[in-house]
C-alpha cells in the first residue's frame, strides 16, 4: 500500500507597472492569482480505511490602477495593474488544529462510535423520567436575592430546562427514529454493513483585526487584515451483527418492538446509563474522563461489532484586508481592483480506534461555558 504524493500549480502570472515622472522611471512587478493544490494519499488498498490529506491555497492580491497629474495637466505618476505591496499570506489552519495526538484520536473514535451505534436511544426516557422529578425543584423561587435566583436559574436551565426541551424535541421524532431504526435492523438482519455518518461540529473563530501597511511605493495606504478559522467534523462507522447474534426473523410485529425498545432506550443497557447520569456529580466526572459516551459506545443490544472508524475534517482559514485609510483627492481614480485574500483549506480523512478503555477529555477542562457553570454553582451556594 504506497502513499502516494501529488501537486499541481493553478495560479497565473500576471505583470503590471508603476511608472513615475522622477527618473523618469518604470518599475514592473508580477503577482500570482489562482490555487495551489496538494493530494497525499494511499494506492493499492481500495477496499481499506486509508488516510486522506487534500491541500488547497487560494491566493488573490489587488492590484491598483490611476493617473496622478500636476496642477499644469502634467501626468506625474500612474499605476497599471501594479500589485499591492502587501501580498496576501495563506495561513494553515494547523496553527489552530493541530495534528491529532493518540489520545485524541481515540476519544474521537469513541464519540463517533457512541453517536453512530444503531443500539443507542434516539431518546432515553428511562433517563428523561429519571430528571423529571428534579425539574419542579430546581425552577422554583426561594426568596433569595437576585443574584442567586439569577445563579440557579442559569443551572435549571443548563440542566434540567435545556435538556427537557432537547428530549421533548426529541420525541417529537420519535416515530420517525422507530421507523429509521427498523430498516437497520432489516438490514443487519441481512448479514449487511450498516454504514453510520454522525456530525462532530462546527467551530469558527475570528481574530482580532490588525492594521497593516498594504502600499507603500507611490501612494501609502493602510488598512486592516482580518482572520477568519472555521473548521467541521464528522465521522463514520461500519456496524454489523456479530456471528453468534440474531435478530427476529419472522413477522413484522418482533422486529417493531425491538425498533421502538432501541429508540426509547428501554434496555438493560440504557439502564446502566441512566444510574451514571443520575448519580451526583456525574456530569463534573465527564468533564474529565467522557465517561458518558464509553457507555453510549460499548450499547450492545443488538450484538454488533463495528470497523473502519473514520474521521474526517475540513479546516480553513481566510485572510481578508479592507482600506481604512482615504485615498487623495488627487487620485480619485486609484482603485484596488478585485477582492484582496488568501485562503488556506484542508480536508483530511483519518483512520482512528479507540485505543484506550476509556477516554480523558482532549477539550480545555476550563472553557467559558465551564466557568459559567461553576460560577453559578459559587453563587447558588451563597459565594
Amino acid at each position: 500500500m504506497p502513499a502516494r504524493y501529488r501537486e499541481r500549480d493553478l495560479r497565473i502570472t500576471h505583470t503590471g507597472s508603476y511608472w513615475s515622472s522622477i527618473g523618469p522611471t518604470t518599475v514592473f512587478k508580477d503577482r500570482l492569482l489562482g490555487r495551489w493544490e496538494s493530494n497525499e494519499d494511499f494506492h493499492g488498498n481500495p477496499t481499506g480505511v486509508n488516510p486522506l490529506s487534500i491541500v488547497k491555497k487560494d491566493y488573490y492580491p489587488a492590484a491598483l490602477n490611476g493617473q496622478r497629474h500636476t496642477s499644469g495637466g502634467v501626468l506625474s505618476r500612474e499605476f497599471t495593474d501594479f500589485p499591492v505591496g502587501l501580498t496576501p499570506v495563506a495561513l494553515d489552519p494547523r496553527a489552530k488544529w493541530p495534528i491529532l495526538t493518540v489520545p485524541e484520536r481515540s476519544a474521537i473514535a469513541w464519540k463517533i462510535l457512541a453517536e453512530s451505534n444503531p443500539s443507542a436511544p434516539h431518546v432515553s426516557l428511562p433517563s428523561f423520567l429519571g430528571e423529571l422529578k428534579d425539574f419542579t425543584s430546581l425552577i422554583k423561587g426561594r426568596g433569595d436575592t437576585l443574584l442567586k435566583q439569577a445563579a440557579q436559574g442559569y443551572i435549571s436551565w443548563r440542566w434540567v430546562v435545556k435538556p427537557l426541551y432537547n428530549d421533548l424535541q426529541a420525541m417529537l421524532k420519535f416515530t420517525e427514529a422507530v421507523n429509521q431504526r427498523l430498516t437497520w435492523l432489516y438490514h443487519l438482519r441481512q448479514g449487511k454493513f450498516l454504514k453510520r455518518r454522525v456530525h462532530l461540529g462546527v467551530s469558527e473563530i475570528k481574530d482580532a483585526p490588525t492594521n497593516v501597511t498594504l502600499h507603500s511605493e507611490g501612494v501609502i495606504i493602510s488598512g486592516q487584515r482580518q482572520v477568519t478559522w472555521r473548521k467541521e467534523a464528522w465521522g463514520t462507522a461500519q456496524w454489523k451483527l456479530e456471528p453468534g447474534s440474531t435478530l427476529p426473523q419472522m413477522g413484522y410485529g418482533p422486529l417493531k418492538k425491538l425498533s421502538a425498545a432501541l429508540a426509547g432506550g428501554i434496555t438493560s443497557h440504557e439502564t446502566l446509563a441512566t444510574a451514571w447520569q443520575l448519580c451526583p456529580w456525574s456530569w463534573f466526572a465527564d468533564w474529565f474522563t467522557n465517561l458518558d459516551e464509553t457507555i453510549a459506545a460499548t450499547n450492545n443490544t443488538i450484538g454488533c461489532t463495528w470497523s473502519k472508524i473514520c474521521y474526517m475534517q475540513r479546516t480553513s482559514s481566510v485572510t481578508t484586508y479592507t482600506v481604512t485609510s482615504a485615498l487623495p483627492l488627487n487620485w480619485t481614480t486609484l482603485s484596488l481592483t478585485g477582492p484582496h485574500y488568501a485562503e488556506f483549506v484542508r480536508k483530511e480523512r483519518l483512520p482512528v480506534t479507540p485505543v484506550l478503555p476509556f477516554t480523558f477529555s482532549y477539550l480545555p477542562i476550563l472553557d467559558s461555558g465551564k466557568w459559567s457553570i461553576l460560577g453559578a454553582l459559587a453563587l447558588s451556594r451563597g459565594r
